[in-house]
């Protein structure tokens, strides 16, 4: 055995410069609110989303926070963070007693974290991603500072912080729709189980539930729709799981068994939701499945999976017994005896003068990194928008040469970091005065060139809303040939929210000129957004699908408007509208074209399947088209526009199975109706012109 003492194959602790643990936490408090000034845009969109705050005031979304006026679907975001702390609680002995060194790699997962979410920005454009990137940005933090052997207590506590980020629409839709199918099928049978004593019979079509009760339907039917698809509640039920998982020590492969289950059980549970929803709304009252009811029970559900989580747990401990490892009792007695042996003893840390020293080296080597990544991002950007910053005197060779130079450069800082830190590799009693520097530096650096790069760029990283220029029930109940015969009143309030707007429109025109024809009775649904660029609303392909009926096929096809009203103008064409006139639009509304992309969605009823419908659909996007809703998160917003809304314009044909004749009585349509939707649109002219914020400044100072 090796008979050098410890305390001899480390630094003396005079050079490691480290911080006395009374400073500890004043310290981790500078590197708290530097991290959160740096992610202070993502946390105020998660603000937003949490509290559901259309409007882009910091003082609203605030005060609905303190009044827990908050989004049920993402109130267990503010839990997280509470749970980390809980996590990190539990394990404070073992901490405590853990060696810490600096590990330099940290710094570049660090980093690697803080360019994925300036890139997630823009040309990236996605919140879920900036919030995956974050996570990333604090574990690089904490394993730069306290090392891999410290990272293996308080890792799970960071990436526990995961559950935290807002699912992208995106991903959320595609999972919804599959949830929403399971929940109504499995709760539809276990209706008709339970029917067997309380005389209920159930069907389901789609995700829609048809109860009969006594032998009579009941109207309108349970309709599984989204708010009860379960994910909704699958992220904190996920959460919990994996909370009860790692909340007690257990090996490996039963931490493995109990994350596997928490989907399984949390997909149970939910079905146990819609099914109790089903029994109330059949055989007690149809008020109790919807509104403060339908959540309460929501919620109520966690407990029985929490405790379905702890069974499993229960028996994955009884069903295999395990003997006690001495060998983790005499790991950490070595840990202990190692912190003992180097440990920095009050008079041996380092002095002002050192302390002062540390500081401005390490905050120097770190503005010099956070400086080189700001001005790689910066370079990408004549690659993306030559336009942007730099404008035509910087050549596409020129940028590569100088991002060549700048790789290098943040190479040598790499090297010199390492160089600096060596001293503080070894474990000691305080907190390591260079590396936090560092740290501190990079992160402060980084905040400052991203708001130049911002300010640059004109980038705008929270958009603002904009107002309808006129309500949509106001759009005129004849235009042409076509009348209205009926319109349908407000949604239910849970329909509404599950709509995600209360600007929408739904009508039945009739063609009076074509009275006796298929096609001459069409159905027009408008809805309106702004603010929220990442929501993009509901589609035939999903919401009829859920309805029960079943689809044939969906395709793409390009909508041609016509006639002489249109005039073509520089950029598009005007047109005079009925609106016009209420809304002081001059010159009439303004069409960026006349060819429109849009998807076209073919369906038949399950019971008649020799009839086919046809429903079309596209978006208005910042004064532009688009066929899909992809194509809206894409391309709809430009990183540069202050602004942003988009509304889907949707257009049913029934009972004609022919896609092109259903395309060709919307044209007829929509050569009427489009221009006056666009006079109730915003006017994305007088938006990028500034005239909308002259106006609207107008208006506001104005007494």
């Amino acid at each position: 055995m090796n008979s050098t003492p410890i305390a001899d194959t480390v630094e003396p602790c005079v050079k490691q410069a480290r911080l006395p643990a009374r400073w500890g936490w004043l310290s981790v408090g500078v590197l708290g609110l530097l991290f959160m000034l740096l992610y202070s845009a993502y946390f105020y969109q998660l603000l937003r989303v949490i509290t559901d705050t259309r409007r882009s005031e910091v003082w609203l979304a605030v005060k609905r926070l303190l009044t827990f006026e908050v989004n049920s679907d993402w109130a267990h975001v503010l839990v997280i963070p509470l749970f980390s702390l809980y996590f990190l609680r539990l394990r404070s002995e073992e901490i405590r007693r853990t060696a810490r060194r600096v590990y330099l790699p940290g710094l570049v997962v660090m980093m690697a974290g803080i360019a994925g979410y300036i890139l997630w920005i823009y040309p990236g454009r996605n919140n879920m991603f900036q919030g995956l990137s974050m996570v990333l940005t604090l574990f690089g933090l904490v394993l730069f500072l306290v090392g891999p052997r410290m990272m293996t207590l308080v890792w799970f506590p960071i990436a526990y912080l995961v559950f935290s980020v807002k699912i992208s629409d995106r991903v959320w839709d595609a999972v919804a729709w599959k949830l929403q199918l399971i929940a109504a099928k499995s709760s539809a049978l276990a209706l008709s189980v339970l029917g067997l004593a309380l005389d209920i019979e159930a069907s389901v079509r789609g995700s829609t539930i048809d109860l009969w009760v006594d032998g009579k339907l009941l109207r309108p039917p349970l309709n599984v729709a989204e708010a009860c698809s379960g994910l909704r509640m699958l992220m904190a039920f996920v959460a919990l799981g994996v909370a009860i998982a790692f909340i007690t020590p257990r090996p490996w492969w039963q931490r493995l068994i109990m994350l596997a289950l928490t989907l399984p059980i949390a997909v149970l549970v939910n079905v146990g939701r819609v099914t109790v929803l089903g029994v109330l709304y059949a055989k007690v009252d149809p008020e109790l499945a919807q509104g403060d009811v339908h959540l309460l029970i929501g919620m109520l559900m966690l407990i029985p999976a929490a405790l379905l989580c702890l069974l499993v747990g229960w028996v994955l401990d009884h069903v295999v017994i395990r003997e006690e490892q001495g060998g983790r009792d005499r790991a950490d007695a070595v840990t202990v005896g190692v912190d003992e042996a180097v440990a920095c003893h009050p008079g041996d840390l380092a002095d002002a003068r050192g302390l002062g020293r540390g500081v401005v080296t390490g905050a120097g080597l770190g503005v010099g990194a956070g400086g080189l990544m700001c001005l790689l991002y910066t370079l990408a950007w004549s690659y993306w928008r030559p336009e942007a910053i730099f404008g035509a005197w910087l050549s596409v060779r020129g940028a590569g040469w100088l991002i060549a130079m700048s790789v290098v450069g943040l190479a040598g800082v790499f090297w010199g970091i390492g160089r600096s830190l060596r001293p503080e590799r070894a474990p000691g009693g305080g907190l390591p005065v260079r590396a936090m520097a560092v740290s501190g530096a990079v992160i402060l650096t980084c905040f400052l060139g991203l708001n130049q790069i911002t300010a640059a760029t004109r980038l705008v990283l929270v958009k603002q809303p904009l107002e309808l220029r006129t309500a949509l029930r106001n759009l005129p109940q004849q235009v042409g040939s076509w009348k209205m015969v009926r319109e349908e009143g407000p949604l239910p309030a849970d329909i509404v929210k599950a709509l995600g707007t209360e600007e929408y429109l739904m009508r039945q025109y009739f063609d009076e000129s074509t009275p006796n024809q298929a096609g001459s009775l069409l159905v027009l649904h408008v809805t309106y957004y702004t603010g929220t660029p990442d929501t993009v609303p509901h589609v035939p392909d999903r919401c009829f699908v859920a309805g029960g009926v079943r689809p044939v096929e969906t395709t793409s096809r390009t909508l041609r408007l016509s006639g002489p009203q249109f005039r073509p103008t520089e950029g598009g064409y005007l047109v005079d509208t009925q609106l016009a006139l209420r809304v002081a639009a001059t010159g009439g509304a303004f069409l960026p074209g006349l060819e429109i992309p849009a998807t076209v969605f073919t369906f038949d009823d399950p019971n008649r399947p020799e009839v086919r419908s046809n429903a079309i659909y596209f978006f208005v996007a910042n004064g532009r088209y688009f066929g899909s809703p992809n194509d809206v998160r894409r391309a709809g917003f430009d990183p540069m526009d202050k602004y942003s809304y988009h509304a889907k314009v949707e257009v049913q044909v029934y009972q004609m199975g022919d896609a092109a004749r259903a395309a060709a009585r919307v044209e007829s349509f929509l050569s009427q109706m489009l221009p006056e939707i666009m006079t109730a649109l915003p006017d994305w002219r007088a938006v990028t012109s500034g005239q909308y914020d002259r106006l609207k400044g107008a208006t506001t100072t104005t007494p």
